[in-house]
Parts: structure tokens; C-alpha cells; sequence
């Protein structure tokens, strides 16, 4: 099951257009799928080319997206009369060395699809050279026009890639729109406006243009889980009627540890392939604990045990670990660097988050905060940062939000005069992150926690 897994989140969370079984899927993106469908639809009834342009940052499903309409159209789930021939070519510009290249491998593409063979591009004489740039946009309109009954798409990943020759490509643009044929260009970048800074820009004669925002928290959170439910269905029968199997599937990914993925990698860049990554990387660590398992009290694997199943699930420890290990982290270290004082302070602030609904942001205020801490000192016996009171209190987080582990609020107009104790902050790394790392120093200095760190512990 764990190897079914590692192998579902190793790729896109889409399938291509191409895919055999007709499984594409997509989530969350409902509203993008509308605006390019009926872009696609409203140009082609009215039989005039045009340009889209869909940007946005990596891993937001664009190319995954317009290849679940563009699926839809060639399965037959939405019919119109000129999708009847549908013609989709796709390409992606950091192929080619130029836009004269891109221009003969759009000729030969289309001449295939067309007439059954290649484009004679030494029609001219002996060299390729032989045709400018101008002669061959006017040759790929013409041959898009050739086919007048034919719906034509091309599509055209990392556009803006072409904008470095931007005279070619802009030529071949322009006769492609201004000729009367059934043809969609639909380019694909992740610049939002760095194309349209430029004079003469091709991408900024489009038509239209779809950004696809980040995906939040709760996007990632419906993707992943609806990608595990997709893959519970492919099981045989036999298989997904057992109950035990049944729930110890979907407890594999552990609620807290769900939730520190959607979170983080929507803080991140919204990347759910960044997610997928974490996933898979999870998966496999738990697949080695499982087959090297060592059962308790005894001090070698053990091939003829398992673990229980509730013990086989990606938690929120091994998620904080696999962030760890692939991306780093200042925290530890930073940790170490604090005087004791500042500690006594995170202490303080953990204690006040544990126990806070998971997925929820919190605002403690300043007031809150010295309660804690001064709960803190007493079981250390710090009366001397009990006497420094809230303005002590307030110096320390200084020193927290320097080193970007709190964000205090910044007070508005009248609030400026307002009670230090009604002052509010937040945490700017996870949550589980500090508690684990503060966890880890005390350890490693051997120091006992105070007597209210339950939840450090």
C-alpha cells in the first residue's frame, strides 16, 4: 500500500491530456476551468483566432487545467459542432532556439495532421535560411486557414520565453490573429505582467488572460485528500470492503501533520507539487520504519512482526523532519544563540498555542503573555525578570521578531497611546517547528523544563 503511495505522489496531481484510462482529474479550480472552456467555445462559434494567456506562479495547475478542458472537448463530454475536428498541438518554447525553429516545427506538425506529410521547408531552395521570419508566419496562416473546417489549438508552454526574439514572434502572432480561421493560441507562463513591460509584446495582444492565484491552505488539503480517495477507488473490491483496511488508509496521513503541509506550503508559494513532494517523502521514510521495524524491548528488526496499524501513518514529527531535511532550517540554531530569558519567553508562547483548533491563526496579546510568563519564573526562580514586568516582557519579543520568530502588530492612529498588555503578536514559524526544536535543546542541554511546560513535553 505505502509503495502504491510513493509511486501516486511522485508525479503531477494531473494526468495529461493523452491519459488512456480518461481519469483526468482536477480540484479547486472550478472557476479557471469555466473561463477557458468558454473562451474556447465563444471564439470558435464565431470562427475568428485569438490568444489567451494563462500565468501564474509554479505549481498552480495551469498546464494541468487546460489539459482537463482540453480532455473534456476530445472525449466528447462537451460537444460543438466545430470540435468535431479538433486539432490540439502543444509545445513548449524553451525547445527551441528560435522562433524561426518553433515556426518549421509548427509547419511539419501541422502538415502531418493535415495532408499526412511533413512540411518541404527546402521548397525555396537548398537552405532553410532561405525564408524570413515574416514568410514563415505567413505560411503557417495559410496553412491554418487550409483547414477552414477544422478546429485548431495551439498551445504553448513558457511563452514568454519567445520574447527574447521578439520581432519573429510577434510577426507570426500577428498573421495567425488576423487571419479568419477556427485556430486558439493559448500561451502558458509564469510571469503575471513581465511580458507586457516590453514594446511590441506578442502575449500582450491577448484576448484574455486567467491568473491562477496560489493554492491556499485549503485547496492543498482538498487536492491531496482527493487524490488519496481517488487512488481508495482503484482498489479491488475485495479490498476496499475490508473495514480495517479501509481505516487504516485513510488514517495514514495524520490530521495535525495534514495540516502542517497545507499550511506551510501555502506560506511557502502555494506549489502543490511542493506538497506532493513532502507526501512522497513521508511515505517512503515510513515504509523503511515499517520494514526495518524493531518491535519494543527488543533491540533488532523483527522480518515476522509489524506494527500496529495505528502506528503506520505519516505523523506530525516525520512531516517536521522530511521539511527539515529537504529545505533547512534556521530555528535550531537560532535557538541555541537565545539567553535563557528568551526561551522562558517561547516557552510561554507554546504553552498558549497548544491546545488552539488546528488550521487556526492566533493573536496573543501582551497581557496573556506575562501571565505565562510570570508563571514560568516562578518555577525557576526568576524574580528578576518578573520585576522587568511587561516592559522587560515587551524588549524580549523585540529580540524574537528581530530574529523572525514572532510578528508583533503594529498599532493604527489612536491605538498608538493603547495599554502595552493589549498589544498582539503571532508566530511566524510553525508552530510544531518550535515546540519540536525547543523540545530538542533541552534536551541536549539536559535541563529540565519548568514546571508548566506540558506542552513541550
Amino acid at each position: 500500500m505505502l509503495g502504491i503511495l510513493i509511486e501516486e505522489f511522485n508525479c503531477n496531481h494531473q494526468a495529461d491530456i493523452d491519459d488512456a484510462d480518461g481519469r483526468v482529474q482536477i480540484y479547486t479550480r472550478d472557476r479557471e476551468q469555466k473561463l477557458i472552456r468558454t473562451f474556447i467555445q465563444d471564439n470558435i462559434s464565431k470562427g475568428k483566432a485569438a490568444l489567451m494567456y494563462l500565468c501564474g506562479h509554479p505549481g498552480t495547475g495551469k498546464t494541468s487545467t487546460l489539459n482537463y478542458v482540453l480532455s473534456s472537448f476530445m472525449t466528447g463530454d462537451i460537444k460543438a459542432k466545430l470540435l468535431l475536428k479538433l486539432s490540439v498541438s502543444m509545445f513548449n518554447a524553451m525547445s527551441f532556439r528560435d522562433v524561426k525553429t518553433f515556426g518549421f516545427a509548427l509547419l511539419d506538425e501541422l502538415s502531418q495532421k493535415f495532408y499526412g506529410k511533413a512540411f518541404d521547408k527546402y521548397s525555396k531552395g537548398s537552405q532553410k535560411a532561405a525564408y524570413d521570419e515574416d514568410e514563415i508566419a505567413i505560411m503557417v496562416a495559410k496553412l491554418l486557414a487550409s483547414k477552414g473546417d477544422a478546429t485548431k489549438i495551439l498551445v504553448i508552454d513558457e511563452i514568454d520565453a519567445f520574447e527574447s526574439n521578439q520581432t519573429g514572434f510577434l510577426a507570426l502572432v500577428k498573421h495567425i490573429l488576423a487571419s479568419k480561421t477556427n485556430t486558439i493560441i493559448i500561451g502558458i507562463a509564469n510571469s503575471v505582467d513581465l511580458p507586457f513591460r516590453k514594446k511590441g509584446s506578442a502575449i500582450a495582444m491577448r484576448d484574455a488572460q486567467i491568473l491562477f492565484e496560489p493554492y491556499d491552505e485549503g485547496q492543498i488539503t482538498t487536492i491531496i485528500e482527493e487524490k488519496l480517495n481517488m487512488r481508495f477507488i482503484d482498489f479491488p473490491l475485495l479490498v476496499k470492503q475490508n473495514p480495517i483496511v479501509k481505516k487504516m488508509f485513510f488514517s495514514l496521513i495524520d490530521e495535525r501533520a495534514m495540516t502542517l503541509i497545507s499550511k506551510k506550503v501555502s506560506k511557502m508559494n502555494g506549489d502543490v507539487r511542493v506538497a506532493f513532494d513532502i507526501i512522497k517523502s513521508a511515505f517512503v521514510e515510513l515504509q523503511q520504519r515499517v520494514k526495518h521495524f524493531i518491535p519494543e524491548g527488543q533491540k533488532e528488526e523483527s522480518p515476522d512482526q509489524m506494527p500496529e496499524p495505528k502506528d503506520i501513518k505519516i505523523t506530525l514529527e516525520l512531516v517536521t523532519h522530511v521539511f527539515k531535511a529537504k529545505y533547512g532550517s534556521k530555528l535550531p540554531e537560532t535557538l541555541k544563540c537565545l539567553p535563557r530569558q528568551n526561551l522562558i519567553i517561547l516557552e510561554a508562547i507554546v504553552n498558549l498555542y497548544a491546545g488552539w483548533p488546528s488550521g487556526e491563526d492566533r493573536k496573543i496579546n501582551f497581557g496573556e503573555l506575562q501571565s505565562e510568563v510570570e508563571y514560568l519564573c516562578k518555577q525557576q526562580f526568576m524574580q528578576d525578570m518578573i520585576r522587568s514586568g511587561a516592559t522587560g516582557i515587551q524588549n524580549l519579543m523585540d529580540d524574537l521578531q528581530f530574529y523572525n520568530i514572532i510578528e508583533i502588530e503594529k498599532p493604527k492612529g489612536l491605538e498608538q497611546r493603547r495599554d502595552i498588555k493589549q498589544s498582539r503578536f503571532w508566530l511566524k514559524v510553525e508552530f510544531t517547528e518550535l515546540q519540536t526544536e525547543l523540545k530538542a535543546l533541552y534536551e541536549s542541554k539536559q535541563e529540565p523544563l519548568s514546571g508548566a511546560g506540558e506542552a513541550i513535553k
